[in-house]
């Protein structure tokens, strides 16, 4: 069902989310760390890892849509960026290295509560020392989840997200509210809430 959404909704789209542009907590990795290898999981079209692989990280880019992999190819291409593709499900993503980076924004909410605490803990275990991770994440306090309390799905609730990085530096946490693509019943567009952090593993 993931991967027959985002091929349609990729396919629709010229650029889907935020114009192309990183998230602002991956801008700011920069600020800490200059090189090294990267992976972001769940990358969609691309904007994430493609900021990465252009400011000289040894990036992979993982999703689940084929659709979004090939535009991540062609765009490298474009702008002459090496940078590594990989389709596949983040339901059965096995790591198999470590990495000085990993980023994972805006598609934990597709997951069970219980999936997306297995990736985060992952995401954690495959992390060298002094690395980073950059998650951005729905949170209970926005629409998606206030329109459907009764879902299985991830949403962090207050404070969580700190407390699963607990251990490690947490060099940046924020929270910013942004308009979704779905509307209420009543034809006003959805605005969800995102818990986003940036930790260091020590």
């Amino acid at each position: 069902m993931f991967k027959e959404f985002y091929n349609k909704l990729y396919s629709e789209n010229e650029i889907t989310y935020e114009d192309g542009k990183p998230d602002d907590i991956v801008e700011d990795i920069l600020k800490f760390k200059s090189f090294g290898s990267a992976l972001e999981i769940g990358a969609g079209e691309g904007r994430n890892a493609l900021f990465l692989a252009e400011h000289e990280f040894q990036t992979t880019a993982q999703d689940i849509s084929q659709v979004g992999i090939e535009k991540i190819n062609k765009l490298s291409k474009e702008k002459h960026i090496d940078i590594k593709t990989e389709i596949s499900d983040v339901r059965s993503l096995n790591l198999n290295c470590n990495f000085d980076v990993l980023v994972c924004s805006s598609m934990l909410h597709q997951l069970t509560r219980e999936e997306a605490l297995k990736l985060i803990e992952q995401i954690k275990e495959h992390t060298n020392p002094e690395g980073l991770n950059v998650i951005k994440t729905f949170t209970e306090n926005g629409d998606f989840y206030r329109t459907n309390p009764d879902t299985n799905n991830f949403y962090v609730k207050n404070d969580e997200l700190q407390k699963l990085y607990e251990g490690w530096e947490i060099l940046e946490y924020k929270e910013s509210e942004s308009e979704a693509h779905k509307q209420n019943p009543d034809g006003s567009q959805m605005i969800n809430i995102s818990a986003k952090i940036l930790a260091k593993k020590i």
